[in-house]
């Protein structure tokens, strides 16, 4: 029992029952025996309470006899270095963790590709096909297409003004003037992220993962995963990507302030203090805090602006009115709390109502399109809003957050570096997270894990367009110099 001793020290012999137990690992356990492989997994945690012994039940099922030994010395030893996300419950066969980054990968060249796509070659399609398509009907009916007919920007508004040709013609490379926080592309945004660790932590914990963190550590760590958030802020800067790039930094800081803060909390500390144990890599634990801490920068930065305007408030108001000198210092003090106090409830507060408010944009807007169907008769003729006089405007619900303030494009910009500040740290916890760990991350559930991580973003995009597509809710009801700019998939 070479690799057995190696889990639970040489001082201490190991007790008969889990002695015991271990050797039945080294039958092969077919796929219907996983519960009791699980089963195994918990006896023999709670006889030597500690995770090496889970990693010598995964090195007698996945490796040869031969090699048992030298993956249990491997592993085993790491079993300190880190809190354990996850426990060994009877994988078959530990990915390589670069499939994990190369599907972050490109879920963020997805996002990126997609949204360049969207407006420079899709509107361009949907122009030619339309163009086409109205030829081919004219034909059909044997009339002779008119030299006026032949462009197609002259077609009629009032039949096929949903056909319009978006960014055909136009620069698209126009940096945006008027910034626009649409209050459903965020919930879109954050459904999409939140949406995805929820669904990722629930899957292991059917599978049977028995991690040693807490729901809320584990949905955090899934949370912080690379965004594509920077990529597209930068992508935001020009008119037609204005409101998605502005939703997704906002996203961005929200899930920095609340999921890095977590997650900087219980690794900040292997910034200066590593594991005792010297077979632990100091630099790579370092780089790991330090992508930790990273991850909530912005947050900070945001707390610390907020509590320095807050006294250079007070301090303000203190000099305007004269003060006892041995008051001043307690006043102040308590007084910049205070307003301090104020100001990070209004950031909670507008964040916990962004979400009522795109709910109530959404309904408002499916009412506004209801009702215009029924005012033409379903016919779907003339459903723009400026191709028939009484149409019904778009509820105040719906109008959303918009400014055309010359400082709030430096505030963008802004948010944008602090968007590739968190991108960076999420790279360097989320590689180094899973590079030090190695096969100790071994989930059952890969398959489909992989699918959330590829489908469900995919789905929310698909669902939030075609919403969008219904409703009319386009870029163009905060520009209304495109013109009708339609909708375009999300790619």
């Amino acid at each position: 029992m070479p690799a057995l001793s190696i889990l639970v020290g040489s001082t201490t012999p190991a007790p008969a029952r889990p002695a015991r137990l271990t050797d039945i690992t080294r039958m092969p356990t077919p796929s219907a025996e996983l519960k009791r492989t699980k089963l195994l997994i918990v006896q023999l945690e709670t006889a030597t309470n500690c995770a090496r012994a889970v990693q010598y039940v995964r090195c007698t099922l996945q490796k040869s006899p031969d090699d048992v030994a030298s993956c249990v010395a491997d592993n085993a030893v790491k079993a300190d270095w880190l809190p354990q996300i996850q426990s060994y419950t009877g994988a078959k066969s530990c990915p390589d963790i670069d499939v994990y980054l190369v599907s972050q990968g490109l879920h963020i060249l997805r996002h990126v590709l997609g949204s360049l796509i969207s407006v420079l070659f899709w509107p361009w399609v949907v122009y030619t096909i339309a163009r086409r398509f109205k030829s081919f009907q004219r034909q059909r009916d044997g009339k002779k297409e008119s030299a006026e007919l032949r462009d197609f920007h002259q077609i009629s508004k009032g039949s096929e003004s949903h056909l319009d040709n978006g960014w055909v013609g136009c620069n698209p490379w126009v940096l945006e003037k008027r910034y626009t926080l649409k209050a459903t592309r965020l919930l879109q945004t954050i459904g999409r992220e939140v949406l995805v660790a929820y669904l990722t932590t629930i899957v292991l914990s059917k599978s049977g993962t028995f991690g040693t963190s807490s729901f809320n550590e584990e949905i955090s760590f899934y949370v912080v995963r690379p965004r594509p958030a920077p990529f597209l802020g930068l992508l935001g800067l020009f008119e037609p990507w204005s409101q998605k790039g502005l939703a997704e930094l906002v996203v961005d800081g929200m899930l920095s302030f609340v999921a890095g803060t977590n997650v900087a909390i219980n690794y900040w500390g292997l910034v200066n203090h590593p594991p005792d144990n010297p077979a632990a890599p100091a630099s790579d634990l370092k780089n790991l805090a330090v992508g930790a801490v990273m991850t909530c920068i912005p947050a900070f930065a945001v707390l610390a602006i907020t509590f320095l305007v807050s006294m250079a408030m007070v301090s303000d108001s203190d000099k305007k009115k004269p003060r006892r000198k041995e008051d001043d210092g307690c006043a102040t003090l308590i007084a910049g709390l205070c307003i301090w106090s104020l100001w990070l409830l209004a950031i909670a507060a507008f964040i916990c109502v962004l979400p009522l408010v795109a709910l109530v944009e959404m309904v408002a807007a499916a009412v506004v399109a209801i009702r215009k169907k029924g005012k033409n008769g379903g016919s779907g003729l003339g459903d723009d809003d400026d191709s028939w006089p009484n149409a019904v405007r778009r509820s105040r619900w719906e109008e959303p957050l918009t400014t055309t303030s010359g400082k709030f494009r430096v505030l963008y910009a802004l948010f944008v570096l602090s968007s590739f500040v968190i991108n960076v740290g999420n790279w360097l916890f989320f590689a180094n997270y899973l590079k030090l760990e190695g096969e100790m991350y071994c989930p059952t559930e890969v398959g489909r894990i992989m699918a959330i991580w590829v489908l469900v973003p995919f789905g929310i995009d698909l669902l939030f367009y075609a919403f969008r597509a219904w409703t009319r809710d386009t870029y163009a009801d905060t520009h209304p110099q495109h013109g009708s700019a339609h909708e375009v998939p999300p790619l």
